[in-house]
């Protein structure tokens, strides 16, 4: 009895000693599939993916500016003397080349005729002293003295002409003589300031734009421009120039040109609304969140085969949804949407 009993343990505690080598075993064969499972979801990445279709896309983008004449010169003088009549002041309108202003000419106006008598002078005596060197009857030497002398002359009287010009101040263009600075009787020097003369009818506005914004912006797009005194009369204004790098703020410029009403209601120093109308139709967009990197520099994620190709994009329009894509893609792209931060070019991904 008692060896029967020692042959019942041995056999339970081979039976025990079976059970826990299958068992181990069975679970060394899970842990290899779960582990190539693994490995298998670790070599495909999950992502989101969307394709880029053809799609009507529109944004407006607001600005505010400030109205500057197109042209703003201050006129100074290039004489001194006394003025002697005063022809165009301050709130009056002059073309360009209109006389402003006259100085005293007086004693320019005898340098000139003495000037002009001693070229005359000379002139002949040049010709004359020519025909004696032909007969020797003067040496090459005083002939090239009188021509000296009359080459001088000539000098002395086209800067008397000059100065006597300058005593006329001409306006340099043509606007409104937005203030002046000299009276008649007054005696002023060279370098004098003489009026402000600004252009009433071309207009500018200078606006500041974030990146973003820039990106939808070109030169020649038109805008429409509303002053706060005039809100319901928009006028057109053509964009002239965009700065090539940012400012303070990381703002980039952008000045407008613009024609005056005919009223000319429009004055320098008025606030104005600039809006540009973003919209396109038939542009091919993709979500703006599959876009990665900036804006300036912007790329995508194309999926192919269970692969991602890293690819350089030019957007156009930007709205807070989609991204217009005017090179770098085709219609029919699928460009991948959520997972960029763990992407890399040409590595393989699981489409949800």
């Amino acid at each position: 009895m008692k060896r029967f009993k020692v042959v019942i343990q041995i056999s339970v505690f081979i039976a025990i000693l079976v059970l826990t080598g299958y068992k181990l075993r069975q679970n060394k064969v899970e842990m290899a599939q779960e582990a190539a499972m693994a490995k298998v979801t670790a070599e495909a990445i999950p992502v989101s993916a969307k394709a880029a279709v053809m799609k009507n896309l529109s944004k407006n983008y607001d600005f505010h500016g400030i109205i500057r004449p197109a042209k703003e010169l201050m006129v100074i003088s290039e004489a001194k003397g006394k003025v002697t009549h005063v022809f165009k002041e301050k709130g009056e309108l002059v073309s360009k080349g209109e006389v402003i202003a006259q100085l005293d000419d007086e004693l320019l106006a005898e340098q000139y005729r003495l000037a002009q008598v001693t070229v005359d002078k000379l002139k002949k005596d040049r010709i004359r002293f020519r025909e004696l060197v032909k007969g020797n009857a003067v040496t090459d030497q005083k002939s090239e003295e009188v021509e000296l002398s009359y080459q001088n002359a000539i000098a002395q009287l086209a800067m008397t002409i000059r100065y006597l010009a300058d005593t006329q101040i001409k306006a340099p263009i043509s606007g409104l003589i937005n203030d002046d600075y000299i009276e008649e009787g007054q005696f002023i020097a060279a370098g004098n300031k003489i009026c402000e003369i600004i252009d009433i009818k071309n207009l500018k506005i200078r606006i500041e734009v974030a990146e973003e914004e820039q990106n939808a912006i070109q030169v020649g797009q038109v805008a429409q421009v509303t002053s706060f005194l005039y809100p319901e009369s928009a006028i057109n204004a053509t964009v002239t120039w965009i700065s090539a790098k940012a400012g303070q703020g990381l703002k980039y410029g952008v000045e407008l040109a613009l024609a005056n009403t005919p009223q000319k209601s429009l004055k320098g120093g008025m606030f104005t609304t600039v809006r540009f109308s973003g919209d396109r139709s038939d542009r091919l967009v993709i979500p703006r969140k599959a876009v990665s990197g900036s804006l300036k520099e912007p790329h995508v994620f194309v999926v192919n085969d269970n692969k991602v190709e890293n690819r350089k994009v030019q957007i156009g329009l930007v709205n807070t949804d989609y991204v217009e894509i005017t090179a770098g893609i085709d219609a029919g792209d699928w460009v991948e949407t959520a997972g960029q931060i763990n992407l890399q070019d040409q590595i393989m991904v699981q489409v949800n």
